[in-house]
């Protein structure tokens, strides 16, 4: 017969599954909020709040959003937005 783990070795257990549950439950969570935002991806993500900066704090400013692309893949994850 397996004898049970002892009471501090048991909150150690513990204390990593709650904080592996949390992690993964507001990742699901923020996942599923990005996506019903239109952020299907980090791409789509960074370059919204980038817009959102510049359209609240540069109204006066002469700007061109410019960003690089991974010509590569560009066929590959290609979609509208």
């Amino acid at each position: 017969m397996k004898l049970p783990p002892p009471a501090g070795e048991l909150d150690g257990v513990l204390k990593r599954n709650r904080a592996r549950w949390a992690r993964n439950r507001l990742a699901r969570v923020g996942l599923r909020r990005a996506q019903h935002l239109g952020w299907p991806n980090t791409y789509t993500f960074t370059k919204s709040l980038g817009e959102s900066i510049l359209a609240r704090r540069g109204r006066d400013l002469p700007i061109a959003i410019v960003r690089t692309v991974d010509r590569g893949k560009l066929r590959a994850f290609s979609f509208t937005g």
